[in-house]
């Protein structure tokens, strides 16, 4: 993950100082900035807010639209729609970016299954 690396540079810190706040080995932190390994979603989290970056911006390099036509499938409408009105109500910014930012993880996890 390409900005990884840039978001440690950044702060002047070193692989093993990052993982140590993490609580995980430094092999595991750098596999995650080489791509060798990917982080789960909960990892993720921990790593947004050790940078105060979001889900979405971490994930930028990694995260690419599809801009292909899809095929009606209503089934798939269905949801949608269930999801957006689910989402209009709900009040709580705090619960609303936390479902943004999990869109965001699935997105990439999706990207990832078809490379």
């Amino acid at each position: 993950m390409i900005r990884l690396a840039e978001l440690r540079k950044e702060k002047n810190l070193s692989q093993k100082e990052i993982a140590r706040v993490l609580q995980i080995t430094q092999q595991a932190y750098s596999n995650y900035e080489n791509g060798r390994r990917e982080p789960d979603y909960n990892m993720l989290k921990k790593i947004a807010d050790l940078y105060k970056v979001s889900l979405d911006w971490l994930l930028n390099n990694e995260i690419q639209e599809e801009k292909k036509s899809r095929p009606v499938n209503t089934e798939r409408d269905t949801i949608i729609n269930k999801l957006i009105q689910r989402l209009e109500a709900i009040d709580d910014l705090n619960i609303l970016k936390d479902v943004s930012d999990y869109s965001d993880y699935l997105t990439y996890r999706q990207n990832q299954s078809k490379e």
